[in-house]
């Protein structure tokens, strides 16, 4: 094993029961659970460890496992058991919404059964407030700027809410629109599609652009006479707009985009701005396998780690790592926790301007 060779190195929030549930634990989960501390020592101690010593310690504990839905996880798990043989990465899988629920279940039980949450950025704040998450500060983390890491979470990948068309519907002589601004010119009208759900645009343009939530709202209001039209769901997005039914997708996912162009569908997109909405990694508090869990971890936050994500069609949080393909926006809104906190708002904001439900 070679040390030297791993040293230093969005979801939208829903305000459901769920969260509500999470929030009200707060209070009372440190008296429902068992006592964490002596798990809790093992893990701040493995922290600062060597990568070579933590590696020995996480074989003696043999499993990590993740919390964490979608296809990252088993995509990256071959390439993080390869790295570190005798360490197998379990895998719960479900949605974010659904884990959180299962989390808080357990810690109401008395129980911590994961060691590893990863998650959207809102799912990280609900964990957080229900007070199941450990302090996080590894020596990876110097690596990453204050807006994609926190005092309990490291951020492991971006996605960039941005604009994408399809090349064939923009009218002759035109340029199409690569910045929100431009959005709002009466020529797009009636060729604007966008998720319902995306309130996250108004309000990254509002708190990290413009920083004047008045200015934000009116270019939205603007955009809005261009007769947005709404379907819900990215993949929907992706599939109108590659197959000619939709012109121009002022919210969709960046790194959706490739793919599609590689299978010959006439499309761009811009990598002038976007949102981004950080997907991050954190420990349990109480992790029955602590050291892995600070291995694995960890060892996302590495370059290692990093090349792993960008393979698996990931744009890398960490910005020496490049994607697969360029993807990565040169200027991003990303929101931050304290965003999260504060975005109902905007997405009443939202609902209003474009009359949704």
């Amino acid at each position: 094993m070679n040390e030297s060779k791993f040293l230093p190195v969005a979801r939208r929030t829903k305000l459901t029961a769920v969260v509500a549930a999470a929030v009200l634990l707060s209070g009372v989960a440190c008296g429902s659970r068992t006592d964490n501390s002596a798990s809790n020592a093992q893990s701040a101690n493995a922290q600062t460890m060597s990568m070579q010593d933590l590696y020995a310690q996480a074989k003696t504990e043999g499993t990590v496992v993740v919390y964490g839905g979608g296809s990252i996880i088993p995509k990256i798990t071959p390439v993080f058991e390869k790295a570190f043989p005798g360490v197998k990465v379990q895998n719960v899988d479900a949605t974010a919404d659904a884990l959180v629920a299962r989390a808080v279940s357990e810690s109401r039980g008395g129980k911590t059964l994961g060691d590893v949450w990863q998650s959207p950025l809102d799912s990280l704040v609900e964990m957080n407030n229900a007070r199941l998450l450990l302090p996080l500060d590894v020596p990876e983390g110097k690596d990453y700027p204050d807006d994609l890491k926190g005092d309990y979470w490291l951020a492991s990948d971006q996605q960039y809410l941005t604009i994408a068309w399809n090349t064939s519907l923009i009218p002759p002589g035109d340029q199409p629109p690569r910045t929100f601004e431009e959005l709002a010119d009466p020529k797009w009208k009636g060729m604007l599609v966008a998720e319902p759900r995306d309130f996250q645009i108004l309000q990254g343009l509002a708190t990290h652009k413009y920083k004047s939530d008045e200015k934000a709202a009116d270019l939205m209001r603007r955009i809005a006479e261009n007769a947005v039209k709404f379907h819900k769901g990215h993949n929907e997005l992706d599939q109108l707009l590659a197959g000619g039914q939709s012109a121009v997708c002022w919210t969709c996912y960046s790194n959706h985009i490739p793919p599609l162009e590689q299978k010959g569908a006439p499309l761009g997109f811009s990598l002038e701005e976007g949102v981004g909405q950080p997907n991050g990694s954190a420990v349990f508090s109480g992790a029955q396998h602590p050291a892995a869990a600070i291995l694995f971890v960890r060892w996302i936050a590495s370059k290692e780690g990093q090349q792993a994500y960008a393979e698996s069609g990931r744009i890398p949080a960490l910005s020496s790592v490049q994607p697969t393909d360029p993807t990565r926006v040169k200027t991003s809104y990303t929101l931050t926790p304290e965003d999260i906190a504060n975005s109902k708002k905007y997405s009443d904001q939202w609902n209003e301007i474009f009359d949704l439900q």
